[in-house]
């Protein structure tokens, strides 16, 4: 009921025997619980990973996982610290497994999701090498999905939840922040340069009228185990859509590049593998700006990626650490490792080359407004 009753929300336009045609192939993928009905659930086991959920599965045939939000205090919930929307999220599921980017949705409400599970499946601890393409195949896949009610959901900037982390209390008495600390740490130096950084990378170089025309939907939480490998179909899934909002797409390529800890060399990669899946031929100009844009957007990407870290550290310290992709021990030091990184990413050459790129850009427009937004969209 659920899944139909999303068909027609979305395809509303569509005639009921178009539709049809449509559902049909949903129905198939049901048949398994034909023979395994889902009320009557004789078999649970665990599923590792997933930090802000319990996950099981079920019948060995679906997935269930448990919003973590249940033991906490609401002004501590996932929801109010990292702006997640639960609404949203199933929405964005059920599109997401209509195109064949995620597993499809047996059911979900505000607490409880159950998905189908995905068999024989493998992931990678970094999204690099042999796992770049298929990404970049699925995110494509994902930001020209712009017909859900994107309303319902905050604008996950970076700049936005910067500002967020930085001033929200360690403690109930309000006397210490998130900001505090990374200021202890010696970093205080970089809130004073977000603002000027987001400026320059994107509100100026794409203009505020440009900016509506690029809101799509953005996974935002690319980590390598979100990206599922199943061996029998040789397919690639998108899983995880906790994080998902409004975005520009350009912005989760480039979130994905700073929690998988990507190099100069990598980002460069990256963005000749989007001048090839977009199947354009960028100029010397576009191709810089387009790789300086990206990389300081990325250094944003880290300071929140190092500022989430230390949230999750201070403002729910029994959470027990589980970033696999990442070598830290602790969600502190996660975060200090991405803050750090950061830092001393801005002192670099390659840094002040990248502003220097973009406030030239800014002056003589050698890539026109039009064509940058052109080049975004495609992305």
């Amino acid at each position: 009921t659920q899944q139909n009753h999303s068909f027609i929300r979305i395809f509303s336009p569509l005639s009921l025997v178009t539709m049809t045609f449509m559902i049909l192939p949903l129905l198939s993928q049901l048949f398994i619980f034909w023979r395994k009905p889902l009320l009557h659930v004789h078999d649970v086991q665990p599923l590792s990973g997933g930090l802000t959920n319990a996950n099981f599965i079920l019948n060995d045939s679906m997935v269930y996982r448990l919003n973590g939000d249940y033991s906490l205090p609401e002004h501590k919930s996932f929801e109010v610290l990292h702006g997640m929307n639960r609404r949203f999220e199933r929405k964005v599921m059920i599109r997401m497994s209509q195109i064949h980017v995620s597993p499809m949705v047996v059911f979900g409400d505000e607490n409880r999701l159950v998905t189908v599970l995905l068999r024989k499946a493998e992931s990678s601890p970094r999204i690099v090498g042999e796992w770049l393409p298929p990404l970049v195949q699925l995110l494509r896949k994902v930001h020209q999905v712009r017909n859900i009610h994107l309303a319902e959901s905050l604008h996950m900037d970076a700049i936005r939840f910067i500002n967020k982390y930085w001033n929200l209390h360690t403690n109930d008495s309000g006397n210490h922040s998130i900001g505090q600390v990374v200021s202890e740490k010696g970093l205080a130096h970089l809130l004073d340069k977000c603002q000027d950084l987001w400026e320059l990378s994107t509100n100026n170089l794409f203009t505020a009228q440009g900016m509506k025309q690029l809101k799509c939907v953005c996974h935002n939480d690319l980590v390598g185990g979100n990206l599922i490998h199943t061996k029998e179909d040789d397919r690639y899934w998108l899983i995880d859509w906790e994080y998902s909002s409004v975005g520009i797409g350009l912005h989760d390529f480039a979130n994905m590049a700073a929690v998988n800890d990507y190099s100069v060399e990598e980002d460069r990669a990256l963005i000749q593998l989007l001048e090839k899946h977009t199947n354009e031929h960028f100029t010397d100009a576009e191709r810089e700006v387009l790789l300086a844009q990206h990389t300081i957007i990325k250094v944003l990407q880290n300071i929140r990626e190092g500022l989430w870290g230390i949230v999750m550290h201070y403002m729910i310290p029994d959470l027990v650490f589980n970033c696999s992709w990442s070598s830290a021990k602790s969600y502190e030091e996660y975060g200090m490792h991405h803050l750090q990184q950061s830092d001393n990413f801005m002192k670099s050459e390659g840094f002040l080359k990248c502003q220097q790129v973009l406030e030239k850009e800014l002056k003589e427009r050698q890539v026109n407004v039009a064509r940058l937004l052109e080049i975004a969209n495609k992305l």
